[in-house]
């Protein structure tokens, strides 16, 4: 169910990709590098996704070409309840992206386009107080709570999926599926300001 939820991501990813036009949002500390999967891997998720494994962790370029200048670069990342674990299956899935300025478009108003693309599909509410823009949607269709949050020029997509029963025929409520989401998207967001990278 996830990974089905990671295939609608990379598809807004990549058409976001072809759609980025200058929006004038340029404000903030410029990110150098890409957060590795290891970011995530706090407290919250640790509450979360108990006793997880992390079953995805790859990176994504604009290029094959390691020595080509790289416009943007993505990591997508994904824990899962252990399948022998006592626990309720739970996941959580995490798009990292982070932008270069190009072709005339910062390196802000990218991921804030990126952001947009995200989240177009789905009927959204803001977050005021998270990063520099911040969206809450739900993924019926994978019954996933998500968040999507620019900080300057890097984009962090998360969704939260948990069954309420070891059979996984229920999962959490929307509004809870999100709000589970969020108390991990602001732990990722806290640590990676705290890096400064």
């Amino acid at each position: 169910m996830a990974v089905a939820v990671a295939g609608v991501i990379l598809i807004a990813f990549v058409v976001g990709v072809g759609l980025l036009i200058e929006s004038g949002r340029s404000s903030g500390h410029v990110y150098s590098a890409l957060p590795e999967c290891s970011v995530v891997e706090g407290e919250a998720l640790g509450r979360l996704v108990p006793r997880h494994d992390r079953v995805i962790d790859e990176k994504l370029t604009a290029s094959t070409d390691p020595q080509a200048p790289q416009s943007w670069e993505a990591r997508q990342c994904q824990w899962s309840t252990p399948k022998d674990s006592r626990r309720v299956p739970s996941d959580a899935l995490v798009l990292l992206s982070r932008y270069e300025d190009q072709f005339g478009i910062s390196g802000q108003d990218a991921a804030s386009q990126d952001l947009a693309q995200r989240s177009e599909q789905f009927d959204t509410s803001a977050l005021d107080d998270l990063g520099d823009e911040a969206l809450t949607w739900y993924d019926s269709q994978n019954e996933a709570g998500c968040v999507g949050t620019r900080l300057s020029n890097l984009v962090f997509s998360i969704c939260y999926t948990s069954a309420t029963n070891y059979y996984y025929t229920e999962t959490l409520p929307p509004d809870e599926a999100i709000a589970e989401a969020e108390k991990l998207t602001r732990e990722v967001v806290a640590t990676v300001r705290d890096s400064g990278s």
